[in-house]
């Protein structure tokens, strides 16, 4: 009865190590999305704005 137990937990420890994790494609997204040219060239006006609106901040 304890050998059961024991090869039932050693197989499913087994088993939980071959799954694979799910990972976020965001960068493989992003990449993808600026091959667009007027994607990208948005974008990269956006984040001019961004860094143009941040510099002009006065500390507080």
């Amino acid at each position: 009865m304890i050998a059961l137990v024991v090869l039932s937990l050693f197989s499913a420890s087994l088993y939980a190590q071959e799954t694979v994790p799910i990972r976020c494609a965001t960068d493989e997204h992003h990449a993808h999305k600026m091959q667009d040219p007027v994607f990208a060239n948005k974008f990269r006006a956006i984040q001019r704005h961004v860094r143009e609106q941040l510099q002009d901040r006065t500390p507080s």
